[in-house]
């Protein structure tokens, strides 16, 4: 029964957000964010995403959280990241994200391993610095206690912008959607990072 259930649920796993794992913080060494998601196939079901996010290097970053919504599904994920170009004059910046995952979906539960290549360019209109980003995450979701394994992806189009105005310098918005290329669901998050 369980390996019934866990078949119907992965079909519609968590897409993996790629969140503030996008942009460069070269100007500061930590990153807390707040969204809220919502699957773009069932309104109904609300959610948010809680994301960690600390700068080693220029290059390499690590990151955390956890997703919770409202029908039952949780899940918690940690990921590292390295910068293989910055970004730099017409040139845009490449990094790989690895990550883990683990979901719990009406009380069966995934653990999911992937990566994702991500490309993003900063710019500037008016004083108005914003990061436009696009990532692939891919992933192998293995459901426990069976042997299913499958490959889940999504494209991820992103952006996240320092808001425009005196005195919230840190504070940072961002818009994230997530379309199902294989195995998981089409959703959208928005939401605020406190940048220090």
């Amino acid at each position: 029964m369980k390996l019934i259930i866990a078949c119907i649920f992965s079909l519609s796993t968590f897409a993996s957000n790629i969140g503030m794992s996008s942009m460069p913080l070269s100007q500061y060494k930590n990153a807390l964010s707040a969204e809220f998601t919502m699957a773009l196939e069932d309104s109904t079901n609300p959610g948010v995403q809680v994301q960690y996010l600390h700068s080693a290097t220029k290059r390499i970053g690590f990151d955390g959280g956890m997703r919770l919504s409202s029908n039952d599904r949780f899940g918690l994920f940690l990921g590292g990241s390295y910068v293989f170009f910055k970004d730099y004059n017409n040139q845009p910046r490449f990094s790989l994200r690895g990550f883990y995952e683990r979901e719990s979906i009406n009380s069966v539960d995934f653990n999911n391993f992937g990566f994702a290549p991500i490309v993003s360019k900063g710019f500037s209109i008016m004083g108005i610095h914003a990061y436009p980003y696009a990532a692939l995450p891919t992933k192998l979701v293995i459901i426990e206690d069976s042997e299913d394994v499958q490959l889940a992806s999504s494209l991820s189009l992103g952006v996240t912008s320092k808001l425009p105005f005196k005195n919230f310098e840190k504070i940072m918005a961002h818009i994230e959607g997530n379309i199902n290329l294989k195995n998981t669901a089409n959703d959208l998050s928005f939401g605020l990072s406190m940048n220090y």
